[in-house]
């Protein structure tokens, strides 16, 4: 029997608060946070803290394989800090480069492509290709000077390679006889979850690109497509409507801590320290409830955006608000309609 509209919306909603148990988020956490406040801390004494978002990339490396530590969890950390590495150097030369803004959508577009693709096929953990498309999307937007584009893949692999060796370093110290878990089955709506990836993110792109100067707060396109891409780290329909759901009330609650962090105008020192504590919180509790998690991941996104290229925060918020609802709306959009076609029996 077809299931009716409301039965589907109460599915979404449903899967929107639901709360996940995360045993051994703490690993993840405290090991996110120490590889973040050295590779900070490193950067505040050479006074190149501009550069702290390519050093965010190289730290996203330390919350891939699981939670716990395994024989080969190191091999995934060190696969994942290569990509993350070479997403954000590809960003920052198509920074550099006329068209930049156009270039950045195709660049993004092929970049959500193949990790949801590579996702699917290698098993990462946590799936889907957010991080790939915040490591290029981002680098693009930032204004960096030409002479500091190799800079961007050095930081970045310094502090992947910090990630993978911390995580080493726990198998070592707290060692498992559990196996890896075993990876989740292959999705055999693998072609149709990549088309919805690329459209989605492409056409967020191209609308708020479209938009800069025509609606208010439409300044940073890349984070329309970001906001495309959280979908497609889960299956499911319900799930990926679900996620968008949970990434515009997360990130409107985190919008108001991020107006107080920048608003309090905080020292070098203290915005590494906030940075380290967020960071700390992100992994914590976002396994528990995507939503939960947005309140921190938001002010720490803008603070490292800040630290990079300082805005104007009233103007910095909006457009934060405002390209997620248009990334969330395209995605939602391209989850309904993209979809494999049925003959009437």
């Amino acid at each position: 029997m077809a299931r009716g509209p409301l039965h589907h919306a109460r599915g979404v909603l449903g899967e929107s608060v639901r709360v996940a148990p995360a045993p051994g988020a703490h690993r993840v956490a405290i090991r996110g946070a120490t590889v973040l406040a050295v590779a900070l801390g490193v950067l505040l004494a050479l006074d190149r803290l501009d550069l702290g978002i390519a050093a965010a990339f190289g730290a996203f490396a330390s919350i891939y394989g699981g939670r716990r530590p395994t024989p080969t969890r190191w091999r995934m950390q060190a696969w994942m800090g290569a990509l993350l590495t070479t997403t954000a150097a590809l960003g920052a030369l198509v920074g550099q480069m006329p068209w930049r803004t156009w270039l950045a959508i195709a660049l993004v577009g092929v970049v959500a492509g193949l990790a949801t693709w590579a996702s699917d096929a290698q098993g990462w953990r946590p799936p889907g290709p957010f991080f790939l498309v915040f490591a290029a999307g981002a680098c693009s937007a930032v204004p960096f000077a030409l002479a500091d584009v190799p800079l961007v893949p050095v930081v970045a692999a310094s502090t992947a390679a910090l990630a993978v060796a911390l995580g080493a370093l726990e198998q070592v110290v707290l060692p498992t006889r559990a196996p890896a878990p075993p990876a989740p089955p292959r999705d055999p709506m693998l072609r149709w979850q990549v088309a919805r990836a690329v459209v989605a993110v492409v056409v967020a792109g191209l609308l708020a690109t479209l938009a800069v100067g025509r609606l208010p707060g439409a300044d940073h396109p890349y984070w329309a497509m970001l906001a495309a891409s959280v979908a497609f780290a889960v299956p499911h329909a319900h799930g990926q409507l679900a996620r968008g759901i949970q990434r515009v009330v997360g990130t409107a609650l985190g919008l108001g801590v991020a107006w107080l962090l920048l608003s309090a105008s905080l020292s070098p020192v203290a915005t590494i320290a906030v940075v380290v504590v967020l960071q700390l919180v992100i992994e914590l509790v976002i396994g528990w409830n995507y939503a939960v998690g947005l309140v921190a991941i938001t002010p720490l996104a803008l603070l490292l955006v800040h630290l990079a290229a300082p805005v104007p925060i009233d103007g910095l918020l909006l457009s934060r608000l405002v390209e997620t609802v248009l990334g969330v709306a395209v995605a939602a959009v391209a989850i309904v309609t993209i979809r494999p076609w049925r003959r009437p029996s």
